[in-house]
């Protein structure tokens, strides 16, 4: 889907490192199979198969003074830009990262319901590092007319990022993070102003990982 959700679930088996494959015909083998190595053995049995959000979750919450000089216009036609964000990739399935990133940049966030709100199912991608363009947040402000009024900008890794539970709650103290990971969801609220921007963030798991015991013959 081109808007939210776009929940991508990929379901493979998750197998533990060193997890020999039991087969009976392969007792007097030196060695059995590693099923966590070699795939899966050529047996009966129950294996345990996840499934796992591929895409990360992004929130922005944009907020401003509620009355003052300082107070900005910001309604459904404000713009929430991801400079330098890729927009498409390739995904490890066994371990969920992206192998390569593909080579457009730049996203624009959907409004949702709550006009002050943009919520979209991202890429999981870094976020800064060696040859990477820092992600950026831009905020496009306009009139009542459709004409641009201010731009404000914040580099998406220089906002601190509670760790929260599913309920929101946040334990310990925020941290920087360099990359935004699969089945995480990132809350950023951003009070802007006229004179600066003011953030705060939080990251839970984007919804309970489906398990499921399936019975599997090869």
């Amino acid at each position: 889907k081109k808007s939210f959700p776009s929940n991508l679930l990929i379901g493979a088996p998750e197998i533990e490192s060193g997890t020999m494959c039991g087969n009976e015909d392969h007792i007097s083998l030196t060695e059995q199979v590693d099923m966590s190595e070699h795939g899966i053995c050529a047996r009966e049995g129950a294996i345990n198969m996840n499934f796992r959000y591929m895409m990360s979750q992004v929130v922005v919450n944009l907020s401003t003074s509620d009355d003052g000089s300082d107070r900005v216009n910001i309604d459904g036609n404000t713009e929430v830009e991801i400079e330098n964000a890729c927009r498409d990739g390739w995904i490890d399935i066994h371990t969920r990262a992206i192998g390569k990133f593909g080579e457009d940049r730049g996203y624009t966030m959907h409004t949702v319901t709550n006009k002050k709100t943009r919520h979209d199912a991202i890429v999981p991608q870094l976020l800064t590092g060696s040859g990477i363009t820092d992600l950026v947040f831009k905020i496009t402000v306009k009139d009542n007319n459709g004409k641009v009024t201010d731009i404000y900008r914040a580099t998406v890794k220089d906002i601190p990022v509670y760790v929260a539970d599913a309920n929101g709650h946040t334990t310990g103290s925020p941290e920087s993070i360099t990359k935004w990971e699969a089945g995480k969801k990132y809350i950023y609220n951003l009070k802007v102003t006229k004179t600066q921007i003011s953030i705060t963030a939080t990251i839970t798991d984007w919804e309970t990982k489906i398990t499921e015991d399936v019975e599997i013959w090869l």
